[in-house]
């Protein structure tokens, strides 16, 4: 994709001219940028930190029960379930052979 580019904070054209740093800012981009410097605060808040752990667990929970209802879902879980069986498999005998080694006197 082309295009111009676009300011991901404001959403606005990058104009690039030499003063660009320096520029001032149009009202509407300034008041966008203060709206979101205030919620930069509420934001990173003991109460929004927690928040967003409780929608993170809620959201875990729900594709939990969205995966054991689907059938296609439940053969890739399968898969990757005996992947790591076999890869546990193989670690553990790795180990052992290590420790064998270890073991042996020359």
């Amino acid at each position: 994709m082309s295009g111009p580019q676009v300011d991901p904070v404001s959403g606005q054209p990058i104009i690039n001219n030499p003063d660009s740093s320096t520029r001032k800012l149009p009202e509407k981009e300034k008041k966008i940028y203060t709206d979101q410097a205030k919620f930069a605060e509420v934001a990173n808040s003991d109460a929004a930190k927690t928040l967003r752990a409780m929608v993170r667990r809620f959201l875990y929970e729900r594709i939990g029960e969205i995966l054991k209802s689907d059938p296609e879902a439940m053969a890739y879980m399968a898969i990757l379930g005996e992947l790591q069986s076999r890869s546990d498999i193989a670690d553990r005998a790795v180990n052992k052979l290590m420790k064998a080694k270890v073991n042996v006197n020359p």
